[in-house]
């Protein structure tokens, strides 16, 4: 079985920057995304976080855990990359929609 990996980037990385201001603590934060995954195919779904967009080209990629990941207080901007797999060439996924969830505590 061979494996073709296809990273899309453009419309798929899109970079999501805020100037919320630094009182509270943040909560619970989640990417949801709606996709077609056929047999032997496989969507993965990747975020990183900084501070500012400078630092965002030195963050690491953190995989989502069921569809969750940590976001630091002094973060403000956001990228999320799609990886798209097959396992033979002929068929990929197809993702329709993504939606980030960001939220604040008291």
């Amino acid at each position: 079985m061979k494996t073709v990996s296809l990273l899309l980037v453009g419309l798929l990385m899109p970079l999501i920057c805020s100037s919320r201001a630094q009182a509270g603590t943040w909560g619970e934060d989640s990417v949801d995304y709606k996709a077609d995954v056929p047999r032997g195919t496989e969507l993965r779904i990747d975020v990183r976080t900084a501070a500012g967009k400078g630092q965002l080209n030195q963050a690491e990629w953190q995989h989502l855990e069921a569809n969750a990941f940590s976001l630091h207080a002094t973060d403000r901007c956001l990228q999320y990359r799609a990886t798209f797999k097959s396992d033979n060439g002929n068929r990929f996924p197809v993702l329709d929609r993504v939606t980030v969830d960001l939220t604040t505590g008291q």
